[in-house]
């Protein structure tokens, strides 16, 4: 009640109702306290590495994918979570789980995403670039893709200067074969 009410020193109240939970072994309790801190105050990188840490119990999830699939469930990541979550996924190549995520806006966009998703889809990192408003990133993307037209109608429609010496330098130091491939 006291951090409904956003009572000063909940989030002490809510730490230590956190702390009996991860104790009790309840990940699930544990996890839905941390994604309902008041101002977040549990969504740390302590938190997380708390959770990666944590054995597994078996007949359940990975505790960390416990508490990211309760994180989903209240709505979007912040960026380390999303960086967090996708780390694994872009490893295990499981593309379709994180164009679900992308599409349900469940992800925070960052430049960070975008470099991590890049290594496996570069249209997937566009997306990301464009929504973190990366223009650099869009610009450098779009032309590895092939689209140097869509790259000089994007800088004009944001307003962003690019570096075309530096982009004819990449297009120039690419094998043939490689200039305008479809993938990063």
């Amino acid at each position: 009640m006291a951090s409904r009410l956003r009572l000063p020193g909940s989030e002490k109240l809510h730490m230590a109702r956190f702390q009996q939970l991860v104790q009790a072994g309840d990940i699930r309790g544990a996890a839905t306290m941390a994604a309902k801190s008041p101002g977040g105050t549990l969504r740390t990188p302590e938190t997380i590495k708390m959770f990666q840490s944590m054995p597994p119990v078996a007949g359940q999830p990975v505790p960390v994918l416990q508490y990211f699939s309760i994180l989903l469930e209240q709505g979007q990541l912040n960026k380390l979570e999303s960086i967090e979550l996708v780390r694994p996924v872009v490893q295990q190549q499981k593309k379709p789980l994180l164009e679900k995520w992308l599409k349900e806006k469940k992800l925070q966009p960052s430049e960070e995403l975008g470099d991590l998703v890049k290594q496996l889809d570069g249209k997937l990192a566009l997306v990301i670039y464009r929504d973190a408003r990366c223009h650099g990133k869009v610009f450098e993307t779009l032309n590895a893709l092939g689209h140097t037209e869509k790259a000089m109608q994007y800088c004009s429609q944001v307003g962003y200067t690019a570096d075309y010496l530096q982009m004819i330098t990449n297009m120039v130091s690419q094998p043939p074969d490689e200039i305008g491939r479809a993938h990063v």
